[in-house]
């Protein structure tokens, strides 16, 4: 099943509520949701292998702060589980 725009927005979402419970340092949060806002950007214009790409960069980046201990893991693994179905779900 391809990427939907209701997948995007579910990615954000989480990033915000991690930023607005300050689990996240502003910086490390506007990362995160820069490329969830490249992925929509790029599902927009109809590509969804640049979406795909920007997620899996999602979870490389989620996943590294998991690893820093600047996320916990019970946080961090469901966007990289999504993040990661989502990329391989439209061959990014």
């Amino acid at each position: 099943m391809p990427i939907g725009a209701a997948d995007i927005q579910n990615l954000t979402l989480r990033v915000q509520r991690w930023l607005d419970a300050d689990l996240l340092l502003e910086e490390e949060g506007a990362a995160l949701l820069a490329e969830t806002g490249a992925a929509g950007r790029s599902l927009e214009q109809g590509d969804g292998q640049e979406a795909g790409r920007h997620l899996e960069r999602l979870a490389h980046l989620t996943e590294a702060l998991v690893q820093t201990d600047a996320l916990a893991p019970a946080d961090g693994q469901g966007v990289i589980r999504t993040a990661r179905r989502l990329a391989a779900e439209d061959g990014g």
